[in-house]
């Protein structure tokens, strides 16, 4: 599993919003666990500020993409890791993300309102 995201387009990269975030060897908002504490900051916290900086982010369909087809496990990939999770396990994860980029919605508030129908 760890060795899917190997040889994926990572090209998207460079237009992400979190990759100028500075993390002082600490994890990254993008990074931890819900049940974390950072400098006393609850993870839960961290994942929703940076689920924020996702949704304005030009780079999140591509960032979404990218978790699906590398089966990513963890961390805040444009959406939740619960949203993440259940968008792996649906038929056409692609295709729902690809609506997304269509119809210029954020990624996590679609996928959170497929989950949740």
């Amino acid at each position: 599993m760890i060795t899917a995201a190997i040889g994926l387009d990572r090209s998207w990269v460079d237009d992400a919003a979190c990759l100028a975030w500075t993390h002082d060897n600490k994890p990254t908002p993008w990074q931890v666990d819900k049940s974390q504490v950072i400098d006393r900051v609850r993870g839960s916290e961290m994942i929703k500020m940076a689920l924020m900086v996702c949704a304005s982010c030009k780079a999140q369909y591509d960032c979404a993409e990218y978790a699906v087809k590398g089966m990513m496990r963890a961390g805040t990939w444009a959406m939740g890791i619960t949203n993440l999770t259940w968008l792996q396990n649906q038929q056409n994860p692609l295709d729902l993300i690809r609506h997304a980029r269509r119809n210029s919605l954020t990624v996590n508030a679609y996928i959170n309102e497929r989950r949740l129908s």
